[in-house]
């Protein structure tokens, strides 16, 4: 289990400093973006609708993931291309609905939540941050990471059981946790 929560610590950090990578656009629209992230309010309602849409994702990760969008990183990509992407992909749309989410608010919300984890990683444990910064993440949402910390984690462990006990890694994930960050 600690294997398995440091992983998970370890993903976060990863794909919070390659965040920034994401949104490669002009400078302007990238500041513009990273500030739409650092304004997105983490709050109790959100947090429930996106852990049931992160349970319809595990089931069909392949269309309903972000994968292929972060795996695109590596282009000039604004968050609103993101959220076309992301959208366009087949059966993302109903999947959100059925959650009361839009595409822009999963993926400002997937950011910010990445954003608040390597912020509170940098508070905790700042010498993981000596050759990289975290992109500055809003207080709020910092305190609102730590004090739902253990259900974040509860879930996203559980669903990686679930991901274990298949037996097998979805045809769309082969090969692509390499790619995240455009790498």
């Amino acid at each position: 289990m600690r294997l398995m929560t440091r992983l998970s610590l370890g993903l976060v950090l990863a794909a919070a400093l390659a965040a920034p990578a994401a949104f490669a656009a002009p400078p302007a629209q990238q500041m513009a973006d990273l500030k739409a992230v650092q304004n997105f309010q983490l709050n109790e309602g959100f947090l429930d609708k996106y852990l049931a849409a992160q349970d319809d994702i595990a089931k069909d990760p392949c269309n309903l993931s972000m994968i292929g969008v972060m795996s695109q990183g590596g282009k000039d990509m604004s968050l609103d291309k993101m959220v076309s992407m992301y959208q366009a992909q087949p059966g993302v749309k109903p999947m959100l609905a059925r959650h009361n989410l839009t595409a822009r608010q999963m993926v400002l919300g997937m950011a910010a939540l990445m954003q608040a984890a390597a912020g509170q990683m940098q508070q905790e444990h700042p010498e993981y941050f000596k050759d990289h910064e975290a992109p500055a993440a809003s207080a709020h949402n910092i305190a609102f990471l730590k004090a739902h910390r253990d259900e974040i984690q509860q879930h996203m462990q559980k669903l990686a059981k679930e991901q274990m006990a298949s037996g097998h890694m979805p045809s769309c994930l082969k090969g692509k946790m390499g790619a995240m960050g455009g790498k």
